[in-house]
């Protein structure tokens, strides 16, 4: 798991949105390409150090965004997007 705990930050941005960032970077990093799976929730929230429903309002807006997709029952996925 490539993810490290979520330092406080000084600028006070919301946890949710450190939490976002750190999604961001590692879709964008190419370390979850289009269409793999996201980790679990509990996966994630572990990892970050943040609790399950404040990683649920990060994967909230990525869904919103269209970033990731989630799939009742299968996971969350990174979205696929053409160029058009």
């Amino acid at each position: 798991m490539p993810f490290t705990p979520l330092p406080p930050d000084v600028a006070g941005a919301p946890l949710y949105r450190q939490a976002k960032r750190a999604l961001l970077e590692a879709i964008e990093s190419g370390r979850y390409l289009a269409g793999s799976a996201l980790p679990s929730e509990p996966t994630l929230s572990a990892a970050l150090g943040v609790s399950i429903g404040t990683l649920r309002h990060a994967v909230d807006e990525l869904v919103a965004e269209r970033i990731v997709v989630r799939r009742q029952g299968r996971g969350t996925f990174v979205a696929s997007h053409t160029t058009d």
